[in-house]
């Protein structure tokens, strides 16, 4: 317990902003009270950097992008902060909000922040039972610790990978360009914050620490790590998952009470996740579920110019006559390299045309609810008002309630509660 006082002192009396850099919407799973910035520009980090919050999110997306436009993506936010901050006389951390299946252009984002320097990779999701032990990366599936490399998670098709221990993944997704040094648990907790303060002494240019974490003490020891190493000059990339994310930060989260959320309005439904989770969960809607007004893969790619209009004309009946619609792609995985992009193209296209007919929202996918927000609604600035159930933040985008439920969060009936709660 003193050494999570200790850290969280630490934490809280760095004077430097921190900007989070989140590769998808999900990283807002365990924060409150943050806003989240959609289209990241100079002015909106001057309004950040000026306003009384220690922390904010940016959002890259770049998880759905090629590695080089991802790269320049967060080039380009990092030279965005950068000019906000010595505008404004301030000083600023960032941290790289990643996947916590260890997906995503890790590596590529990490050099975008700064060349030739050290990194620290902190992956852990605890709330939903991800941790690092003994140098292996950890999922819970069905309640049970699986090494990531043997869930689906590591068949990804963009970012899949076969090796067990972090130390050899590090090697296999950089093709050796990167070297892992590991801080087992017993040295984390033994030796407390100058285990990874001297690690990151010790690292030079592409090699990246990765600590063992199975707790949030451990977190807490490893910020306190971070911070000593920086203040005592050196360099340091931060990669992580939600949960260093939170701890450095200083964020918290808050439940929000889903029996409140009643009589929002007209509550619009989208689904642009095929996840084996995201079916079942839409299955579990009944009613809705056969009533869902779905895109047509051969549709969309083929650029049909009906399509639109005619799915717009049935979502707007939709909420005329029962209050609540849902607009859907086609439950299987099908078509091109392309096709997502596609149907992500068509979901914001059809929900441009409707923005204004829609009260409350519910998004199911994190690529999907970025671009629902961003290019769907126009938003350019989110906030985190709390959770609704774990890992499923309340986004509100200029007061209008806007949920994002990951493709993979959630128990099956996860978004019958969800629209039970909105739309009674």
């Amino acid at each position: 317990m003193t050494v999570a006082t200790h850290e969280v002192f630490a934490a809280a009396a760095d004077h430097r902003r921190v900007v989070i850099i989140d590769d998808d919407p999900t990283g807002t799973h365990t924060a409150s009270d943050i806003d989240v910035v959609l289209r990241p520009d100079t002015a909106a980090f001057d309004a950040f950097l000026r306003g009384p919050r220690k922390a904010v999110f940016a959002l890259s997306n770049t998880r759905g992008l090629p590695r080089s436009t991802a790269a320049a993506m967060v080039s380009g936010i990092v030279e965005q902060a950068r000019t906000a901050a010595k505008a404004t006389g301030q000083d600023v951390a960032f941290l790289l909000r990643g996947d916590s299946a260890l997906r995503g252009h890790v590596f590529p984002e990490m050099e975008a922040v700064a060349q030739n320097t050290s990194g620290l990779f902190v992956p852990a999701f605890l709330e939903r039972g991800r941790f690092t032990r003994d140098g292996v990366h950890y999922i819970s599936v069905d309640g049970t610790a699986v090494p990531a490399a043997d869930t689906a998670f590591a068949r990804d098709s963009v970012f899949g990978y076969r090796s067990h221990s972090i130390a050899d993944w590090v090697d296999e997704v950089t093709q050796g360009r990167w070297k892992a040094r590991t801080v087992g648990l017993d040295v984390l907790r033994e030796r407390g914050y100058a285990a990874v303060r001297d690690a990151l002494f010790d690292a030079g240019p592409h090699e990246v620490v990765v600590p063992d974490a199975t707790e949030h003490a451990d977190l807490e020891t490893i910020s306190e790590g971070l911070i000593a190493a920086e203040r005592s000059g050196k360099s340091v990339v931060t990669r992580c998952g939600v949960s260093f994310a939170s701890v450095r930060a200083c964020l918290r989260s808050r439940t929000i009470d889903e029996a409140k959320l009643s009589g929002r309005g007209r509550l619009l439904v989208i689904c642009g996740s095929v996840s084996e989770t995201s079916t079942r969960q839409v299955d579990a809607l009944g009613e809705l579920a056969n009533r869902r007004i779905e895109i047509s893969t051969a549709a969309s790619i083929g650029g049909c110019p009906d399509m639109v209009g005619e799915l717009t004309t049935r979502i707007t009946a939709e909420l005329d006559e029962r209050g609540v619609a849902m607009l859907s792609t086609e439950r299987s995985e099908h078509g091109g390299p392309d096709t997502p992009t596609m149907l992500l193209d068509s979901i914001t296209e059809i929900v441009s045309v409707v923005a204004n007919d829609v009260d409350s929202v519910i998004v199911k996918g994190g690529i999907t609810s970025s671009r629902v927000a961003t290019d769907g609604f126009r938003a350019r600035r989110a906030t985190v008002a709390g959770q609704l159930m774990p890992g499923v933040p309340l986004w509100l985008l200029e007061n209008r309630p806007f949920v994002v439920v990951p493709g993979s969060v959630g128990e099956d009936d996860a978004l019958r509660r969800l629209v039970s709660a909105f739309a009674g």
